[in-house]
């Protein structure tokens, strides 16, 4: 279903073209085959996008980003303390954006749970972004692919 998405956003960037998700199934088939497999050979892929709702866009776009490795969400053991932001945006690299921050429990405690969603161009940076965490000593937990608990928080 995320691959599917994918496929939609990047026709629809690509091409300039809208296909509904039973529109893109032919297009989304062809990433199975070995472009040696189909060498020669005659493919029709037939799709249409007549029955897309556009107010589903920004759920297919996530969807997709997240699938690409474009858009991870972590829970972030966060100090309550002055600066404690500031620093961790340090950890960020130039392509790293936050596209969600959101404190998950509210206390006085020194530490809170925080949600945050990051936005990149290349699925490489979360490499370093998390070897960043592991260095810094942050507490965090890649819910990214965990489809129940991203299902409830995201």
């Amino acid at each position: 279903e995320n691959r599917l998405c994918a496929t939609m956003i990047e026709m629809l960037n690509v091409e300039g073209v809208v296909l509904e998700p039973a529109g893109a199934l032919a297009i989304d088939a062809l990433k199975d085959f070995s472009k040696k497999e189909i060498r020669g050979k005659t493919i029709v892929a037939v799709v249409s996008g007549g029955n897309f709702d556009f107010e589903r866009l920004p759920d297919v776009k996530e969807r997709a980003l997240r699938f690409e490795g474009l858009k991870k969400y972590f829970i972030i053991r966060f100090p309550q303390r002055p600066g404690a932001l500031r620093d961790f945006l340090e950890l960020l690299g130039p392509d790293d954006d936050i596209a969600r921050f959101e404190y998950l429990k509210k206390s006085a405690r020194n530490f809170g749970s925080v949600l945050i969603g990051i936005e990149t161009k290349d699925s490489r940076n979360f490499d370093l972004l998390k070897a960043n965490f592991e260095a810094e000593g942050v507490q965090y937990q890649d819910i990214t692919d965990n489809e129940t608990l991203a299902g409830f928080i995201i």
